[in-house]
């Protein structure tokens, strides 16, 4: 059903949560392709590299039972508004369903469904699994 799916990841619980229902659900298919998307809004660099550096451990750990499981994945990094970057590359590349999270990191945020979680899901012309 799913063979090419984009999780959107920011470093957040969530986003960690989103990522092992990801390679759950895909670990079932064979030949499945998992895109990990990170976007930076480039407002504080200091907190993006954090949670690229995060987010790039979690990956290369996770990585030795991908390959087991004959998962390709790929890491993309994208500057942006992250809600429109995540639907925009999101329909450029063709994906099946996009995995995220319910919240990021942002504490605003935090209040709501999520804004970026709530664009996607209002924007995305595939199919959206949010992870609480």
């Amino acid at each position: 059903m799913f063979s090419n799916v984009l999780v959107a990841i920011d470093g957040s619980d969530h986003s960690i949560k989103a990522t092992h229902v990801a390679i759950e659900l895909m670990s079932e298919l064979p030949c499945a392709n998992l895109t990990f998307l990170f976007v930076t809004d480039g407002r504080n660099t200091d907190e993006d590299a954090l949670a690229q550096e995060k987010i790039q451990k979690i990956i290369i750990h996770l990585r030795k039972d991908l390959v087991k499981k004959d998962i390709e994945i790929s890491f993309e990094v994208l500057q942006g508004l992250p809600g429109s970057t995540i639907v925009t590359y999101a329909k450029e590349q063709s994906f099946d369903l996009i995995v995220m999270g319910k919240r990021g990191l942002n504490p605003i945020q935090e209040m709501f469904l999520g804004s970026v979680s709530y664009k996607v899901v209002q924007k995305a012309n595939c199919p959206v699994l949010i992870i609480k």
